[in-house]
């Protein structure tokens, strides 16, 4: 994960609580959110000689935005402060894609 010291400004962040808004049950504002951001898969082979393909990546990225984010695999709701409100795949320097889950508490 990427330490955010700080949300982004401007037009970014009005971009961004757009994106996360469609999941609140109030608008929320830039004091009540922290935005930071998963790579949570890559498609480089694994230990068992496994890669996630270019289209499970994509199919995982649209099946990520919008579910909770938990901390201890309870799953009570109040154990979920965060949720996923986009995802992107991200092509690193070498030759591997990340999908890239935008999170945000509030």
């Amino acid at each position: 994960m990427e330490n955010q010291e700080q949300n982004p400004s401007g037009t970014e962040l009005e971009a961004k609580l757009e994106q996360l808004n469609r999941f609140t049950r109030r608008t929320l504002t830039q004091e009540e959110v922290f935005l930071f951001d998963v790579r949570l898969c890559d498609n480089e082979i694994d230990r068992d000689g496994e890669r996630f393909s270019l289209e499970a990546l994509e199919q995982l990225k649209a099946l990520f935005v919008g579910k909770t984010g938990i901390f201890d695999h309870d799953p009570k709701g109040e154990n979920q402060t965060a949720r996923i409100y986009a995802a992107e795949l991200v092509q690193e320097p070498e030759p591997v894609l990340l999908p890239v889950l935008l999170f945000y508490f509030s």
